[in-house]
């Protein structure tokens, strides 16, 4: 992503603003009883990524459950085929774009695609299959509004992506770049309207920055989550830098009930 032109303050003040987001700090919950665990991590490749054979290496060394990628342009997937992801998450589902505006979903678990298309860029729904029962994943990357104009597109995205969440049965997480933080309209209306929770928030980090990881800059937004449906719990959410990605990649433990517990 890029940054926001200096005709973009108004979309940029909530990032550099972190007294206005004090309400996004959040409590860490507690875990219910008789639930699993499982990990997930998320991250923003940077499409134009000058190190993706280190990105890759670094990427499928966590262990992981479940591993989101987005702006996955070809030379992120040939580095991640390179690397042998599915040596590490035996399951796998791709949609390719030009350029960068790809995603990947790769599980450990058995995962089967519910739908794929766009939402901002493109979005796939897996619905994985835990010892617990079955959980939906959605790979997220909207619209940046870094240019003028590109607020109708921006906002446009948080739409469709709503409407993609509200065909999802069971617990939902989806995970990705969201171009925006809590400070910003579109998202709080998309968490208003879909039920979802942001993940930092409920682990009591919603005040973590995950963009930029590099450049002059220091992090400004935490704009790179990960959301949840009311039935999946928090257990922890910390960021990690990643070779050549101007993003930290989101590590997160997660938890959903047992299907047979009483």
């Amino acid at each position: 992503m890029e940054v926001p032109p200096l005709t973009g303050v108004g979309l940029l003040w909530p990032w550099i603003a972190p007294w206005a987001m004090s309400g996004a700090r959040g409590l860490a919950e507690p875990l219910p009883d008789g639930c699993q665990q499982f990990r997930l991590v998320s991250a923003n490749a940077l499409g134009s990524n000058r190190r993706p054979r280190e990105f890759a290496d670094e990427l499928t060394a966590i262990d992981t459950d479940v591993l989101v990628v987005v702006e996955a342009s070809q030379r992120i997937l040939d580095a991640l085929d390179e690397y042998e992801v599915l040596r590490y998450h035996r399951h796998g589902l791709v949609e390719k774009r030009e350029r960068w505006g790809g995603c990947g979903i790769w599980s450990d678990h058995p995962m089967e695609l519910v739908e794929a298309g766009n939402a901002g860029y493109a979005y796939i729904a897996a619905r994985v299959t835990l010892p617990a029962g079955f959980v939906t994943i959605i790979a997220v990357h909207t619209v940046a509004p870094t240019k003028r104009g590109a607020g109708v597109a921006w906002r446009a995205s948080f739409d469709r992506l709503a409407d993609v969440v509200e065909r999802c049965d069971g617990p939902v997480i989806a995970a990705g770049d969201y171009n925006a933080t809590l400070g910003h309209g579109p998202l709080r209306r998309f968490l208003a309207r879909t039920g979802m929770r942001d993940a930092h928030t409920a682990a009591g980090r919603g005040l973590a920055r995950t963009w930029p990881a590099s450049g002059p800059l220091p992090p400004i937004g935490l704009i790179d989550r990960v959301l949840v449906s009311a039935d999946v719990s928090v257990a922890s959410v910390t960021e990690r830098a990643l070779p050549g990605s101007d993003h930290f990649a989101v590590l997160s433990t997660l938890a959903v009930p047992r299907a047979d517990a009483s």
